[in-house]
């Protein structure tokens, strides 16, 4: 086996090393895209829950900038 042919075996199995990495980076960066459309949904769901219970008589209602907070920071993660 001549020099040349043994660095191209070697340049192989470096680029699939480097796209097996790709891979791996990959699924890394989706997994943690998903926590800002979490925090996204959940700020939908604060408000839309929020805007369905019925006020008490001596309670405030529930301030909207929770739920605003919430759905921002999620869109802002994402």
């Amino acid at each position: 086996m001549t020099d040349e042919e043994r660095q191209l075996i070697i340049d192989g199995e470096h680029l699939r090393i480097l796209s097996v990495c790709y891979f791996i980076y990959a699924g890394i960066n989706a997994f943690f895209s998903f926590f800002g459309l979490f925090y996204m949904f959940m700020g939908l769901f604060v408000s839309s829950v929020a805007s369905r219970i019925p006020p008490q008589p001596n309670q405030a209602p529930p301030p909207a900038l929770f739920a605003l907070f919430f759905g921002v920071f999620g869109f802002g993660c994402s």
